[in-house]
């Protein structure tokens, strides 16, 4: 947690394997959040790079992180794009979607 103490950034990209209902398990992703959570700081912006279904940033992340910090974060995702061993499509040619819960969000989010 020492790590990110004091960071501009936390970039939250943690395994989302499939649960037994089919969904991706968001334990991990909830962990991390609550270890973000603790070293908030006003005006960080925290990025969820974990694949997971749409919503999870604003229905799952936010509300744990608010209840710590208020409103003072940005906030934003950008979920994984490599296909493993995929020769066609790569690091090179694959485009990074960011999408950031508000335009300031948005602008801050690396893409």
């Amino acid at each position: 947690m020492d790590e990110i103490r004091g960071a501009e950034v936390a970039v939250i990209c943690v395994p989302t394997p499939l649960s037994p209902e089919g969904g991706p398990d968001l334990e991990a992703v909830v962990a991390a959040t609550h270890t973000v959570a603790e070293v908030l700081e006003r005006g960080m912006l925290v990025v969820l790079e974990s694949t997971t279904y749409p919503g999870t940033t604003e229905d799952v992340v936010k509300p744990i992180l608010e209840a710590v910090a208020g409103p003072d974060f940005d906030l934003a995702f950008s979920p994984e794009r490599i296909d493993p061993g995929n020769k066609v499509y790569t690091l090179k040619n694959t485009p990074k979607v960011v999408g950031g819960l508000t335009p300031e969000s948005t602008a801050r989010a690396p893409g």
